[in-house]
């Protein structure tokens, strides 16, 4: 039986500010190349694998920063390692590289540098619509890293990218199944011999990011937090499908556990037994914060969780205030 869980967190919404550099803080000289998946690049909302496997004789005996900037995000790993993500949002002017630092994550022998990028390609209230990109300059033990033919690309099947947008100012709904993952994707010893090469672009400033900048806001530091408080937990009659689950979500009401089982000691349980009845889990971070909801699952292949932030609880229940909505598919979710 499919089953669903719908778990909601409240959070805090952030802030932009905008920036002017001098002409002097402007990167214009570039080794490595922008790459796509495609010379168009204006696909919305997809999501784009990129890797290159390289060796070494010896591990690194000191740094090895590499360059790296993306449109519209990217997630780097070293040998499955994460190295880093960014870059971070700025206005229409500039655009951000990171220098990230990945001689702790290299080895001797087969090494793979790879990067999960996420492409908007159209305009929210943060970020100006444009398409999507990547690049990465460093070397490591003489061996050149820079982004270019020697990368190859994947467009993984796991995200839909038919997906509404909840209004003009916000990103897409994302949903994703798991079960498509390819496994070890980012990690040396994976069969890429069905990904393609990657497409070059043309050096910086080509791509419609002209002015190049470093990150001036320095990392963002991940401090993983268990929620504090379960305020409520019940069940559901699950509603009609919409385009925007949020809506649907919001039609529902909570009710008092009767055939769905919870249990509510960490790690939580959750048991469906009648179809179309669905659990239903309210976090509260207890204060204002600015983050992600991260978890871990272990379930039967085809349960569903769609989560949901919203800014505020209501008398112990969600306020109608949705701002994310995933739904994932999954047989294990890590």
């Amino acid at each position: 039986m499919k089953s669903r869980t719908t778990t909601i967190l409240a959070l805090a919404p952030m802030l932009l500010a905008a920036t002017h550099y001098p002409p002097s803080s402007i990167r214009t000289h570039w080794r490595a190349p922008w790459i796509w998946c495609s010379a168009e690049g204006r696909k919305t909302n997809l999501h784009v694998y990129f890797r290159r496997t390289f060796r070494l004789d010896t591990a690194p005996q000191g740094p090895v920063p590499v360059l790296v900037s993306a449109a519209t995000h990217y997630t780097l790993y070293v040998n499955g390692h994460p190295a880093g993500f960014g870059p971070p949002i700025s206005d229409r002017r500039y655009h951000y590289y990171d220098t990230r630092e990945i001689a702790p994550y290299l080895h001797k022998g087969e090494n793979v540098i790879a990067a999960h990028v996420y492409s908007l390609a159209t305009s929210t209230e943060d970020f100006h619509g444009g398409r999507g990109l990547f690049l990465l300059e460093g070397s490591a033990a003489g061996t050149t890293l820079d982004t270019g033919p020697d990368w190859k690309y994947l467009i993984p099947t796991v995200w839909k990218r038919d997906t509404p947008r909840q209004s003009f100012q916000l990103h897409f709904v994302e949903v994703a199944d798991l079960r498509n993952e390819p496994l070890g994707w980012n990690r040396p010893g994976f069969d890429d011999s069905a990904w393609k090469p990657a497409v070059v672009i043309g050096m910086p400033p080509q791509g419609g990011y002209e002015n190049l900048v470093a990150r001036d806001l320095g990392d963002i530091d991940e401090v993983f937090e268990p929620a504090p408080m379960l305020v409520s937990y019940g069940e559901v009659q699950r509603g009609a499908e919409q385009r925007i689950p949020a809506v649907r979500i919001n039609s529902e009401t909570i009710e008092a556990p009767s055939t769905v089982r919870i249990g509510d000691r960490r790690p939580i349980s959750v048991q469906t037994t009648a179809a179309g009845r669905d659990a239903v889990l309210i976090f509260d971070m207890e204060r204002m914060v600015i983050g992600c909801p991260y978890f871990e699952v272990d379930g039967a292949a085809g349960a569903e969780i769609d989560v949901s932030i919203s800014e505020y609880l209501d008398h112990g229940g969600l306020g109608r205030c949705f701002l994310v909505v995933s739904g994932i598919t999954a047989s294990s979710v890590m």
